[in-house]
């Protein structure tokens, strides 16, 4: 299912906005006439993550190098059974799961990443806009069609298919859009509007530059502007803002000393792993455990959905005490975790009625709840429960109480 609209100039945040407070869960894209595509990505109306227009892996390697400097971009492979819509946010994912980067450098990257194409969106509406005023001033011939930028919604899109990051690495749409607009005003007053700050500053009038500066600017120049570092690039490069690096040289673009060229997007750092060949049928690869969550609440069954999938296990999500048992016999999960306060039935009977069915004996029932008293605990090992976690879901916690019963499982399997 699909909406589209077109965008006029200065309604960017009108159209975005109304996805996020009605809490749209999907992929939003931003297409212009151009041929640029930019895709925002939200779940629940909340920023999950944002990619296309120009230089993808240039904007990767920049927030990486900005807030994370420890993680070596050139090391990063997928596998070929890896399946994602993007590359870059697949990648954050592993990393978020290997404990590589805390959530405030995941946070810095999304935001920094959805910055940079918030600008680059607005100044394309911003240049559509112009370009159909002077289309209308003109009186262009018809075959002359004016810019136009418009909002595609694709319902139920995420950027990978296996991979979440945790509810607290989503983002505000509308902080994001104040961000980008005031950077994008920013620019405008420093009359900055028709440079991109994805051109790269080429030294086109050497001896003009020589007579106008000292030797030292002039060594430095030749060395940072040599075409081959976007603005953004530079500006990372120096270690300065975008807005203080570009005003620097807006004399020379004026006097068209230096000129801003278009340059290519460095080579993807998504290289495919090639998956070693299976030598024999026992070492096929295990099918990922299925965790089912019984909670009447379905925000708990999304948080714990988005937590087991990041960490690429299945999941079932059980919202309807009084189904609990023939949903887990319809598809006999590996894990159960069980809500202990629910209406209609409690988390002690449903336990009870679990460890009943032969089939469920051995499976984990890892109890959830607020309140982790001594009598609690008691009355949950009588009915049968493997385990406590307690609320709110702590996700290292959780992922531990999971492996945790999983090597128990497999040395009780050895043992037998």
């Amino acid at each position: 299912m699909t909406a589209t609209s077109s965008v006029a100039p200065n309604c960017l945040r009108a159209h975005l906005t109304p996805y996020s407070e009605n809490q749209f869960t999907g992929r939003v894209d931003i297409n212009s006439s151009t041929g640029k595509k930019w895709s925002i990505y939200l779940h629940y109306g909340r920023v999950v993550w944002a990619g296309g227009g120009t230089h993808p892996t240039r904007r990767w390697r920049r927030q990486v190098a900005l807030h994370c400097p420890q993680i070596a971009v050139n090391s990063i492979g997928l596998r070929q059974t890896d399946k994602y819509e993007c590359c870059y946010y697949h990648v954050l994912t592993l990393l978020a799961l290997r404990q590589k980067l805390s959530v405030e450098q995941i946070v810095a990257i999304i935001e920094g990443t959805a910055t940079e194409i918030l600008f680059d969106i607005l100044q394309s509406i911003e240049l559509a806009g112009r370009k159909s005023a002077e289309d209308e001033f003109r009186q262009n011939p018809p075959n002359q069609a004016a810019i136009r930028v418009e909002v595609e919604a694709q319902l139920s899109r995420r950027p990978s298919k296996h991979s979440i990051l945790p509810p607290n690495c989503l983002l505000e749409m509308p902080k994001l859009l104040t961000q980008a607009e005031e950077l994008w005003e920013t620019w405008r007053r420093a009359n900055l509007t028709n440079y991109s700050p994805n051109h790269a500053p080429s030294l086109q009038q050497p001896e003009l530059l020589e007579k106008q500066t000292s030797k030292s600017v002039y060594k430095n120049l030749v060395a940072l502007v040599n075409g081959k570092r976007s603005l953004r690039d530079l500006a990372v490069f120096l270690k300065q803002d975008l807005v203080v690096v570009t005003k620097s040289l807006y004399p020379y673009l004026e006097q068209n000393a230096i000129a801003l060229v278009e340059i290519p997007d460095m080579p993807g750092e998504c290289v495919v792993k090639s998956e070693p060949p299976a030598t024999t049928k026992s070492k096929a690869s295990t099918p990922k455990l299925l965790i089912a969550c019984i909670d009447d609440s379905p925000q708990i069954c999304q948080t714990l959905e988005e937590i087991v999938t990041a960490a690429n296990y299945r999941f079932v999500g059980i919202t309807e005490p009084v189904q609990a048992l023939p949903m887990l016999l319809k598809h006999k999960p590996d894990f159960i975790f069980l809500d202990l306060v629910m209406p209609i039935a409690n988390g002690y009977e449903i336990c009870a009625q679990i460890r009943r069915v032969s089939a469920f004996q051995e499976v984990p029932v890892i109890i959830l709840t607020s309140h982790d008293g001594v009598v609690d605990r008691v009355r949950a090992k009588m009915v049968g429960a493997s385990d406590f976690l307690t609320k709110p879901i702590d996700p290292t916690k959780l992922l531990a109480t999971i492996r945790k019963h999983q090597l128990a499982s497999r040395s009780h399997s050895k043992a037998v």
